[in-house]
């Protein structure tokens, strides 16, 4: 994420506009990266919080179950 910042602010102070062309294509690929990355993650957390709301349902701790469902609802 630093990198895509760091080119955002290249192509704000280029001066020639074949230069800006050039950076505004390197932060495309980069902004693709970054999103496809975070959504990965989000899917990983995701799919983490699912299976310990079923590890605490089939295990009957319905305040661990409870927190889990709860800590998803709120963000989603």
């Amino acid at each position: 994420m630093e990198e895509r910042k760091q080119i955002k602010n290249k192509v704000e102070w280029a001066k020639s506009t074949r230069l800006q062309q050039q950076l505004r294509q390197k932060y495309r690929v980069k902004d693709k990266e970054v999103k496809s990355s975070i959504r990965a993650d989000k899917r990983a957390w995701l799919e983490n919080q699912m299976d310990m709301a079923q590890k605490a349902a089939s295990q009957g701790s319905m305040k661990t179950l409870y927190e889990t469902i709860n800590g998803i609802c709120n963000i989603w």
